[in-house]
C-alpha cells in the first residue's frame, strides 16, 4: 500500500479505520501521520482489545517491511482481521 492507497481505503472503508504506527518512540515523535496510533512492535503483543477494535480496519505504518509485516502477523494471530500495511520509508515526513 502506498499513500495514495491510503488515501483512497480510508475514503471507501465501510468499517473505521486506525492507523496503527509500529515504530519505536523517538521516530514516532519525530513525525507521525495525522490521527495515527503509537503502539511499537515490542508491546504489540500485549494490546488490550480495547486499544484496538477487532472490527476496524487496521494500517499497520513502519518504516521497515518487515516489521510491518510482522505486526501484521502478530496482530492476525490476535483475531484482527482486517490488516493493511504502508511502508513510509526513512525518515518518515508526515506531521
Amino acid at each position: 500500500m502506498d499513500a495514495r492507497d491510503l488515501g483512497n481505503f480510508t475514503k471507501s472503508s465501510d468499517k473505521p479505520v486506525i492507523l496503527l504506527d509500529v515504530r519505536d518512540s523517538v521516530d514516532y515523535y519525530e513525525g507521525h501521520l495525522d490521527g495515527a496510533v503509537h503502539i511499537s512492535l515490542g508491546r504489540l503483543p500485549f494490546v488490550k482489545k480495547k486499544e484496538l477494535r477487532k472490527e476496524a480496519s487496521i494500517i499497520v505504518i513502519s518504516d521497515s517491511k518487515y516489521h510491518s509485516k510482522k505486526a501484521a502477523r502478530i496482530l492476525k494471530k490476535s483475531g484482527y482481521s482486517h490488516l493493511a500495511a504502508l511502508h513510509v520509508g526513512n525518515p518518515c515526513v508526515c506531521t
